[in-house]
């Protein structure tokens, strides 16, 4: 439940529903084929579906990075995924959420800073876990101290949320570090 109204205040709804585009390749990776400019268009594309369809908010994501890096992208990840992400925000009104596998959090913060996202969600917040690409550790620390100096709700009139998982179940928490929610 969502004493506080986060998610209220974030989607305008007191349940969202979140429409995940799931980016083309990026440069640098092998299965790209693209340019950024194309994976753009085609996110942009994407993302006018989900608000045509009633959806509250929309998260982008480098699923077509395989194989990913642990904890870690390339600048040219960072900066193709901040472009996708400003076309997105240019050619939607929805709230957007920025992750960045495998577990780069740090990475997220800084292109959902550079696009205006309004949210991230981040993997291996609080407990390690076991993935393909070797052992994701916990970035609790890192990632409040990051977000304190660098993004979340420190710009004037902007609000900002930071979504992470813990264990198997999906966490929101708030700028407050209050949970406000589980999705199974």
């Amino acid at each position: 439940m969502d004493t506080h109204g986060v998610v209220n205040l974030l989607f305008g709804a007191p349940r969202a529903l979140i429409g995940v585009i799931h980016v083309g390749a990026l440069p640098g990776t092998p299965s790209n084929r693209k340019s950024v400019a194309a994976i753009a268009d085609e996110a942009v594309g994407e993302a006018r579906v989900y608000e045509a369809a009633g959806f509250h908010g929309l998260a982008i994501e480098n699923t077509h990075d395989r194989p990913y890096l642990k904890s870690s992208v390339g600048p040219e990840i960072g900066a193709a995924m901040a472009v996708v992400g400003s076309e997105v925000r240019r050619g939607v009104s929805l709230p957007l959420g920025i992750q960045v596998l495998a577990g780069a959090n740090l990475w997220a913060i800084a292109i959902a800073h550079a696009c205006s996202a309004s949210f991230v969600r981040v993997e291996g917040f609080v407990f390690a876990h076991v993935a393909d690409e070797g052992l994701i550790e916990s970035t609790a620390g890192s990632l409040l101290r990051y977000r304190r100096t660098n993004w979340f709700g420190y710009h004037a009139g902007e609000h900002r949320e930071l979504f992470v998982s813990s264990r198997v179940y999906r966490w929101f928490i708030s700028q407050t570090g209050w949970p406000v929610g589980k999705s199974p």
